[in-house]
């Protein structure tokens, strides 16, 4: 695989996202080109990185939210001892 670049603008620059899909399209399309290769049609393909998108954001979501959720025990815990 090749290198995926680093950001070159802050993470609250609006040009970052753009730069994100710029940095990692070769390696979706290289993804996406094997995949045709190994014998998978381009709809196949399309809707598996779709899926696997979307499941990618929501375990991001979830692990986010259980984050969230172990903090407020926390800080129940301790104005409960105090």
């Amino acid at each position: 695989m090749l290198p995926i670049p680093a950001p070159k603008v802050p993470i609250n620059n609006p040009a970052r996202r753009l730069q994100c899909q710029q940095a990692i399209e070769h390696v979706f399309e290289e993804v996406a080109e094997q995949a045709e290769r190994s014998g998978w049609s381009g709809d196949e393909v399309a809707s598996a990185l779709i899926d696997l998108a979307n499941r990618h954001i929501l375990g991001r979501a979830a692990k986010a939210e259980k984050a969230a959720m172990v903090e407020r025990v926390h800080q129940w815990k301790r104005a409960i001892d105090d």
